[in-house]
């Protein structure tokens, strides 16, 4: 991979334009900078690139540098790459900190050797200052796949680890980003053409012929895992031959099909593949596998006794009696097996939606954390944030079934063609789709022939002048987001359940310009005051920690929600503290902090408190608003807001 800084990619760009020399001044004016500084760039690249670009810097007495062809196919193969390399910087580099922290690693991760933080720093048009604290950021980042930037003296930086962390990490740099967001840009950062052809179509092939399953984001994270481990065998660089864990992988159905990939991957590439790397395919397709009905399951008695140890302590904690629900047992356990593979062999998996399960559904997301601690006190395997938002996901479904007894129904009336009609309609189901919810169509005329059709709501794009049996609301065409969760509101919510969450804040319990020097004091602080007002057992704070030591509860914009890790109290409470300077939380700074409580009996109320509160926390400019003013009357305006426009026109 070539890794040019800004002034050695200007200085071959300008080399290359001319047959003779170039003078030292007009390169120096070139790059801004001084002769001697010109010579350290020349020799900086020799050392890293000649041999690799088939070219030469010659000098001459008084003439200046010129460009020396030594080898043409290296040359024209070094321009391409480096041409591609300055398309692939344009195309996944911003201004924020997070993009450069995201360029960084791949480039570090990519490297066959050390890279110079000023060639990092030119590439990315920053100051050095920058890329001091960029750094600190990425080690964070790669400490959690245990992953280490080490500084070799006069040659750069480079990442230190485990092979299998490398790949882990690696695959995540690719499996994080979305699947249309300069995909292939980024793939060929590090994965030689033609490689992601054969080997998509390799693993296609053979997951049919075994029958095998796998959900399209599973066989992304498959793909991508191969292909890093096909660059890696390309450098001879390999997983760890442990026999232990092959003997026992060999006797798993996965090793058969990952034999098969390797076997036809390794004749097309012409690659020598060792029986560790196959064992290193084995366990991604374990922990991958999508079990499509039930008759593929195979629950072990011990992960039976699992699942109702997790179903119990949820109905103890939390009120809800799931023992019952055939389908949430189901799903939890055709999730649990490739769950329980991934944690053994320590895999991780990333999840898009971790912020918003755990800002949307905090309640499921304990019930996940609940799930995830039963199963490392019976298995002893780590299970990270990811894994728990997927269980979350199970639990809120669970969650809603509970809440809708029945169906709601939705007439939408567009008169802007069927086109239009199918994405509102689309765009419908993707809101309420999960909320027992049936929308069907009708056009103006029909609904004008039969204005008593049964139904809980009309959605018109059109003004209905005629009476109708069911309320009638005008939404646009194409709603966003906050007319869509106005449709929401009008089918499931009262309105005065708004007002009967706001008479549950108590002004003594907002805070402004505090000071704390660390989380656990300002949870102690809160807590305490917490206590003055509301009726809570003897060991809340212990609560709040124990949930806070398992993942931090950041959720984003600047706000972390810190709460008990099971419901407590008859009384819903809630204390805000905003602060006077950021608070390091975890990994994430935070500037508002919101302590809440919620009743032990979950009822209308307590979900409207939860919503709210949900609401709040997510909106950018609602926390924004608040910080502003950050006072008892602000956050009771902004809330007051979440009962939305009740009137019929949403343009008025």
């Amino acid at each position: 991979m070539v890794v040019l800084s800004k002034r050695e990619t200007m200085l071959i760009q300008r080399l290359a334009q001319t047959r003779g020399y170039v003078s030292q001044s007009e390169l120096c004016e070139l790059l801004e900078i001084k002769p001697r500084t010109l010579r350290e760039c020349i020799r900086s690249f020799r050392n890293a690139y000649q041999s690799q670009a088939g070219i030469d810097i010659e000098s001459g007495i008084g003439t200046g540098y010129r460009l020396v062809v030594k080898d043409k196919d290296k040359y024209y193969a070094f321009q391409k790459e480096m041409l591609n390399s300055l398309v692939n910087e344009q195309a996944v580099i911003s201004g924020s900190q997070d993009d450069r922290v995201k360029y960084m690693i791949r480039v570090l991760l990519a490297a066959k050797k050390p890279v110079r933080t000023e060639q990092l720093a030119d590439r990315m048009y920053i100051a050095r200052s920058t890329i001091s604290d960029d750094l600190k950021k990425v080690r964070e980042q790669l400490a959690d796949f245990q992953l280490t930037v080490k500084t070799i003296y006069g040659e750069g930086i480079r990442v230190e680890g485990d092979e299998r962390n490398i790949r882990e990490a690696i695959a995540h740099t690719l499996i994080e980003e979305p699947f249309n967001s300069h995909e292939t840009e980024i793939m060929d950062l590090y994965f030689e053409p033609g490689d992601r052809n054969t080997a998509e179509r390799v693993i296609h092939e053979t997951l049919e012929k075994y029958d095998y399953h796998m959900a399209d984001a599973g066989f992304r994270y498959l793909l991508i895992h191969i292909l890093v481990a096909i660059s890696r065998i390309r450098t001879e660089t390999y997983i760890d031959d442990d026999s232990g864990n092959l003997s026992e992988l060999k006797q798993m159905e996965e090793w058969k099909i990952a034999e098969d990939i390797y076997h036809r991957i390794g004749e097309q590439l012409q690659l020598e593949i060792p029986e560790s790397e196959i064992g290193y395919v084995t366990i991604h397709l374990a922990g991958k596998r999508m079990i499509v009905n039930e008759n593929e399951l195979v629950l072990y008695p011990e992960t039976l006794n699992m699942l109702v140890r997790i179903l119990d302590a949820v109905k103890v904690n939390y009120q809800y009696d799931f023992l019952g629900d055939t389908d949430l047992f189901a799903a939890l356990a055709m999730h649990m097996q490739p769950l329980l593979q991934r944690a053994k062999f320590g895999l991780h998996i990333s999840n898009p939606m971790l912020e918003t399960i755990m800002t949307k559904n905090s309640l499921a997301f304990d019930m996940g954390t609940l799930a995830a601690n039963e199963i490392i006190a019976q298995t002893g395997y780590a299970v990270d944030k990811n894994e728990i938002g997927y269980m979350a996901l199970h639990f809120a479904l669970a969650i809603e079934k509970n809440r809708y007894h029945h169906r709601k129904k939705v007439l939408v009336v567009c008169a802007s063609g069927a086109g239009t009609s199918r994405i509102l309609e689309y765009r419908l189901r993707n809101a309420l789709g999960s909320k027992n919810t049936d929308i069907f169509t009708a056009s103006y005329y029909e609904l004008e022939k039969d204005p008593h059709v049964e139904c809980d709501l009309i959605l018109s794009t059109i003004p209905i002048p005629f009476a109708t049996d069911a309320k009638v609301l005008r939404i646009h065409e194409l709603p966003d987001f906050s007319e869509l969760n106005s449709v929401e509101r009008s089918l499931y919510e009262d309105e005065t359940e708004v007002d009967q969450v706001i008479a549950c804040l108590d002004e003594r319990l907002f805070f402004r310009d505090m000071s704390f020097s660390s989380r656990h004091e300002a949870i102690h602080f809160l807590c305490g005051e917490i206590s003055k007002t509301t009726v809570l057992p003897d060991d809340f704070e212990e609560s709040v920690l124990r949930r806070e030591r398992f993942a931090a509860t950041t959720v984003g914009n600047g706000t972390a929600m810190p709460h008990p890790d099971r419901l407590i109290s008859s009384e819903i409470s809630l204390a805000v503290c905003q602060l006077k300077t950021p608070l390091k939380w975890g990994k994430d700074d935070v500037s508002l902090i919101i302590l809440f409580n919620m009743k032990t009996e979950e009822d209308d109320l307590s979900r409207t408190f939860s919503e709210m509160i949900a609401d709040f926390v997510s909106n950018r400019e609602k926390v924004a608003r608040y910080m502003k003013n950050p006072e008892y009357m602000t956050m009771t305006e902004i809330l007051k807001e979440y009962s939305g426009n009740k009137e019929e026109d949403f343009f008025r």
